[in-house]
């Protein structure tokens, strides 16, 4: 959700608490996206249209994969223990609370001691100067 202050904060914690309800029914990440966008549109029935992103993913660490759906998110951005970065080529998928349009769910394996970035501003720059330890500045 665009937006500053105590109105913004507030509504994002719906969304927020939402996922956590719904990640712990197991769903599919796909069907708990749509499950999410359903909420989503129920909450801009208001006067103000609601609107947001939402990075998920779903890790199996047994079989060390990753489940990613898309909802309008910038794609996460993979960082292995060799400190090689790389933007997960994800679906970008709609925004929640735009009706009618289906999610897609990526899924990738994962090495262990990787770290995976979910963040906008993981993927705003064209290069990552990774330190010695791996991680972005």
């Amino acid at each position: 959700m665009a937006g500053q202050g105590l109105y913004a904060t507030a509504t994002m914690g719906r969304p927020r608490t939402a996922v956590r309800t719904l990640a712990d029914l197991e769903l599919d990440p796909t069907e708990l996206l749509t499950h999410l966008d359903d909420l989503v549109q129920q909450f801009g029935r208001g006067p103000d249209p609601f609107v947001a992103t939402c990075p998920y993913a779903e890790y199996d660490p047994v079989a060390r994969r990753c489940a990613l759906p898309g909802a309008g998110h910038p794609p996460p951005v993979l960082v292995t223990p060799a400190a090689v970065a790389e933007a997960i080529d994800v679906a970008a998928g709609p925004p929640l609370g735009v009706v009618g349009l289906p999610f897609e769910t990526v899924v990738v394996d994962i090495e262990p001691g990787s770290v995976l970035a979910c963040t906008p501003t993981a993927t705003q720059r064209k290069e990552l100067d990774l330190t010695a330890t791996g991680t972005p500045p």
